[in-house]
């Protein structure tokens, strides 16, 4: 489909409020729960913290892009680089 600024940035903000949702997950009383969460996720806290805060910010550039094209394709492919760094390191295949 041809690219619209304005549908981008529209769901650019959906992910941004999505995304904050998902940490809430990662509560310390969920560790013994059934999931693909890597223990180290629980036990090294601060990693996960400096992960989740360059995933944050990445999403925060491709709002900040308002929808320019050339802007939201960089900071998309910073977007998918951080969350695919974060399942790498925090998630069992």
């Amino acid at each position: 489909i041809p690219y619209d600024a304005a549908v981008v940035t529209r769901n650019a903000v959906f992910l941004d409020s999505l995304t904050q949702m998902a940490w809430d997950g990662f509560n310390p009383i969920t560790k013994d729960e059934k999931s693909r969460t890597l223990p180290v996720v629980y036990d090294d806290t601060a990693k996960f913290n400096e992960e989740q805060n360059r995933f944050r910010g990445a999403i925060g550039k491709l709002v900040a892009a308002k929808g320019d094209e050339g802007a939201v394709k960089v900071a998309a492919a910073e977007v998918f680089k951080s969350c695919g760094s974060c399942h790498d390191s925090f998630r069992a295949k």
